[in-house]
């Protein structure tokens, strides 16, 4: 049986949060992912994602969040740069039209002078 539930694919949820998560943590703008707000996490899947909600949006699709620390750069352009990242992953691995919306949200800055 444990052999069985280890071949079992992620969902598309959890799937597009691991995307997400990896296309934010490849971004030189992002120190790392905060997995301490209570939303922070993606379970479902083998091991939670953490440092990115996904939730189920209206119609279908998916809604992500993305718990930024992030270094200090210009806050409107890091936004934009990671949803551009994950909805470009998204699109490469097929999840594109179940990529409802990105939210980033930055929890710290780090490592110099904070951004205003």
């Amino acid at each position: 049986m444990t052999q069985e539930l280890e071949q079992v694919p992620a969902s598309e949820r959890v799937t597009l949060a691991g995307l997400a998560r990896q296309a934010a943590l490849d971004s030189h703008e992002v120190a790392s992912l905060d997995s301490r707000p209570p939303m922070a996490r993606t379970v479902g899947g083998r091991e939670p994602v953490e440092g990115v909600g996904a939730i189920a949006a209206p119609g279908g699709g998916y809604e992500i969040t993305l718990y930024v620390i992030a270094r200090p750069v210009s806050l409107q352009r890091l936004a934009s740069n990671l949803r551009e990242r994950v909805r470009v992953s998204a699109q490469a691995n097929g999840l594109g039209d179940k990529l409802y919306a990105v939210n980033v949200m930055v929890t710290d800055v780090v490592g110099g002078e904070r951004p205003l």
